[in-house]
């Protein structure tokens, strides 16, 4: 895996890109799920992996805990996403194709964050989510109480 993809850099690095290149190159060498978390703790820097050893040790052997631990440490829960969704920008020495990857996946972490499975749920979640943008702050707050 140290030869197609790079050290993970939690100060320049976007932790869920990073999740996701790797599990698509995961899949590329047909790596065993059981060997997953190996491979990824591989090329992590020491402070997580460190995490990841506080955790139980079944635990840490199934890959999408260890990926649910990631975004948490790093703070990347629905409504994070629903920010990163809203208000990313495209780079300028990036391509629309990398904007459209990155715009899809934070889109698929506050999807996935929701547990929205079918269109009617994701219908409710634009509508919500248009109603909360336009109403007054008293609104939200009577709302929320209700």
């Amino acid at each position: 895996m140290h030869d197609v993809m790079s050290r993970f850099n939690p100060k320049e690095d976007d932790v869920s890109l990073f999740l996701v290149l790797f599990e698509r190159q995961a899949k590329i060498m047909n790596i065993p799920a059981e060997n997953q978390v190996a491979q990824l703790i591989s090329l992590l820097p020491p402070d997580i992996v460190q995490l990841i050893a506080r955790e139980p040790e079944e635990d840490t052997k199934k890959y999408e805990y260890i990926k649910a631990l990631l975004l948490q440490r790093f703070k990347l829960n629905a409504k994070k996403f629903r920010q990163l969704f809203n208000k990313h920008q495209k780079a300028s020495e990036s391509t629309w194709y990398d904007f459209y990857y990155e715009l899809k996946n934070y889109l698929e972490g506050w999807l996935n964050g929701l547990n929205v499975k079918t269109f009617e749920q994701l219908k409710d979640l634009m509508l919500v989510d248009q109603i909360k943008k336009r109403t007054s702050m008293d609104f939200k707050e009577h709302f929320m109480n209700e």
